[in-house]
């Protein structure tokens, strides 16, 4: 950065970011006062054709899908589990490729602990559609997130999601399209998947048509099309 600094980045480079976070990021990162516009990533459309499974009080199907990485941080919902072993009914399964393998190596302690959570294997990009509406909830307590298309899929297949604040998609538990919670309060973690535990199926199906509903609102939305495309026209904010 120090090198590129000084002798690549300049005032007339336009610099794309797909949040507010991620601009920031480039703020702090470069100098020369950079210029910069905020175009949201394009996102999929709606997966109409996704069945939800049915919801029993009792029972509760979680998937984590992602990269097997610290900032992921799969550790941190082991953990939980590993602590709560009363929650029975639910179960979690792990699909993503392992990118370090120290770090997996803590997390499979605590997978090989519990019979209830399973490691599968990663998933090749059209494979994701036939495995995800096998699962209630996508459960992601990332540290870090510009944007999240592993979210935004879930949801904009009718499949609510748990996970962290340290994304764009906030305020989920008033948008009845499931949690974003801190990562500092691990008590709201625990009450959102006991909550989610005795959830019965006629209001899980509700919140399945909440997330299309709120894909509709802020996910599909032509505008980002634009923004995209004014990227290439010219380099004035």
């Amino acid at each position: 950065m120090y090198l590129a600094n000084m002798f690549l980045f300049n005032n007339n480079i336009l610099w794309h970011a797909t949040s507010s976070i991620e601009e920031e990021e480039i703020f702090r990162n470069i100098k020369n006062q950079p210029k910069t516009r905020i175009a949201t990533n394009l996102s999929i459309t709606i997966n109409e054709h996704v069945k939800v499974p049915e919801k029993n009080k009792g029972l509760l199907k979680l998937i984590f899908l992602s990269r097997i990485h610290v900032v992921k941080n799969l550790l941190f919902i082991l953990k939980i589990l590993d602590r709560n072993k009363k929650m029975s009914g639910l179960t979690l399964d792990i699909y993503g490729p392992i990118e370090q393998e120290s770090y997996w190596e803590e997390c499979r302690v605590l997978v090989n602990k519990n019979s209830n959570i399973s490691y599968k294997r990663e998933l090749k990009p059209n494979e994701v559609k036939d495995v995800i509406c096998n699962y209630h909830f996508l459960v992601l307590p990332t540290k870090n997130e510009n944007y999240g298309h592993v979210i935004t899929e879930f949801i904009s297949s009718g499949i609510p999601v748990i996970i962290s604040d340290n994304t764009p998609w906030l305020n989920l538990e008033k948008e009845g399209v499931g949690y974003s919670l801190s990562l500092e309060k691990e008590i709201k973690w625990i009450e959102a998947l006991q909550n989610l535990i005795g959830l019965g199926n006629e209001q899980y199906q509700i919140m399945s048509e909440n997330c299309k509903n709120y894909a509709k609102k802020n996910i599909i939305d032509e505008h980002k099309i634009q923004d995209n495309l004014s990227l290439f026209t010219n380099g004035e904010n």
